[in-house]
């Protein structure tokens, strides 16, 4: 059974949730031989999708001599962001990765138009085609990637040997400046990025405070459960953030020394039920 963790937009008139902070981990599940090393495999269809990177942005280049800066560059810089926290999980940007490591697929969602019943991601409506939030109230929310657990240890169903993370082709992906305009409506791939790869790392969604609202800092968990169009306009620097907070690190940190028992002759009944529950970003 697969387990689906989901990035959703909400729109900009909607506050984030509030109540009690919460935040945390999972250890309903963990990787095969507890590994904390995980080798990140781009797809060509993440290597190919380019995203809108204008000119003068402040945002570098992983792959600079491509001229592209794709979903896999996206992945890629946030991959970077959560190595430089050094919380004890590692993600290896290798061509080819180390045997060893879990292999997690990088790649954009599957469309298939003779058979809409494999789509991943709905087509967008009109409104949401023109990423106009307040134009489409009855349908405020657009799944924008999601963390997928592919296969598991045959003895022991706890534990992973491969995921995924999958990134809808029908959003308007876009790397900004805060001097861009046009770039008020499309989404931060590095935002949507750092947040799959916590769920890669076993993160839970948070609740903590935080604004969303354009003009104002970023200050808020990366595993918050939804963004917006334009978030990479909301911090007024030029050098924007695009970095996990520091109670994700430590909710990160928290994972990774949590390792579950070694697969023994006990294996949870049921788990398979338990990680197939799905819910939105």
């Amino acid at each position: 059974m697969n387990r689906m963790c989901m990035l959703a937009w909400m729109s900009l008139g909607l506050a984030a949730a509030a109540g009690t902070a919460t935040a945390g981990y999972t250890n309903a599940w963990d990787y095969k031989g507890n590994g904390r090393l995980l080798h990140l495999n781009f797809l060509p269809s993440a290597t190919g999708f380019a995203v809108n990177r204008p000119v003068g942005a402040v945002e570098p280049d992983p792959t600079p001599g491509d001229n592209v800066f794709s979903m896999a560059d996206a992945t890629r810089r946030a991959a970077m962001s959560w190595n430089a926290a050094a919380t004890g999980w590692g993600l290896n940007l290798a061509v080819n990765g180390n045997p060893m490591d879990i292999p997690i697929d990088v790649r954009m969602g599957i469309i298939d138009p003779d058979d809409p019943s494999k789509n991943e991601f709905a087509p967008p409506s009109s409104h949401e085609a023109a990423n106009d939030p307040d134009a489409n109230p009855g349908n405020p929310r657009m799944v924008l990637a999601f963390f997928r657990i592919l296969e598991r240890d045959q003895n022991d169903n706890r534990f992973v040997t491969k995921a995924e993370i999958v990134f809808n082709n029908f959003a308007t992906w876009g790397v900004g400046t805060n001097a861009a305009v046009n770039e008020d409506m499309a989404y931060d791939p590095i935002i949507v990025a750092l947040h799959e790869l916590g769920h890669a790392l076993r993160l839970e969604h948070s609740n903590r405070g935080g604004s969303t609202v354009i003009g104002k800092g970023r200050d808020g968990d990366i595993m918050r459960p939804y963004t917006e169009a334009g978030w990479h306009r909301t911090n007024k620097n030029l050098m924007f953030d695009r970095n996990p907070s520091m109670f994700d690190n430590i909710d990160a940190a928290a994972s990774s020394a949590d390792p579950l028992p070694s697969p023994g002759a006990l294996v949870l009944a049921g788990m398979g039920g338990l990680l197939a529950s799905r819910r939105r970003r």
